[in-house]
């Protein structure tokens, strides 16, 4: 019998590798996923027992409009996996994923707009009320029903399997080369497992790795 963190990864490594498919599928440059102690973490906050994650990518090159549709996306597919694997009905946005949700909103609609979004609602969290604000000309609330839509239902999914796979190797070595993650894909993806991905953006292949 294999063990049990074999069977049923950590929550966290499904949630980079949730990420790391959601990169892979919106033709942007994956660079690296990883888990570490909170204590090892400029970005942790909470008590040492605490891991957390980073997936690092680009979805533009240095200087040029960041691809706010993708990263709306990527922002997405880290918390609709923990309620996949969490079997709820509602996504949780916390911490990085909804600061990136919230900058994706501002770039596709204009800088304020998420806050204006938020005015009209009691909690940030979980998403089902945070994006069901009261004011009818929101123009956020449509746009994040629609991604939550397409994450689930074209991302998240039908590549259940695969984002398994990364995260059982994920939480065994800890950190994973983009070219690891997409190797892992891509030959699920010759076997008709998943989905066939977007190439890289041809601009983004050259770009320099994040540190």
């Amino acid at each position: 019998m294999k063990p049990i963190d074999m069977l049923t990864p950590p929550i966290k490594a499904i949630h980079e590798a949730s990420h790391a498919v959601g990169v892979l599928h919106t033709g942007c440059n994956l660079q690296s996923i990883e888990i570490v102690k909170a204590t090892d973490s400029p970005l942790a906050t909470g008590g040492s027992n605490r891991s957390v994650g980073r997936t690092c990518w680009r979805s533009a090159p240095l200087g040029a409009e960041r691809n706010w549709d993708a990263e709306l996306k990527v922002a997405f597919a880290g918390p609709v996996a923990e309620a996949k694997l969490a079997l709820e009905n509602t996504v949780q946005l916390f911490d990085s994923d909804y600061m990136y949700l919230c900058q994706a909103i501002d770039g596709l609609f204009g800088s304020g707009t998420s806050a204006r979004h938020t005015e009209h609602v009691d909690s940030l969290v979980p998403y089902d009320e945070w994006t069901r604000c009261n004011d009818s000309s929101c123009k956020a609330c449509p746009c994040l029903d629609a991604t939550l839509y397409i994450v689930n239902h074209e991302i998240v999914t039908p590549c259940w399997n695969v984002i398994n796979k990364i995260a059982r190797k994920l939480a065994r070595v800890r950190y994973m080369e983009g070219w690891e993650v997409a190797a892992i894909y891509d030959e699920a993806a010759a076997k008709g497992e998943v989905p066939v991905r977007p190439p890289t953006i041809p601009q983004l292949l050259k770009m320099p790795k994040i540190t």
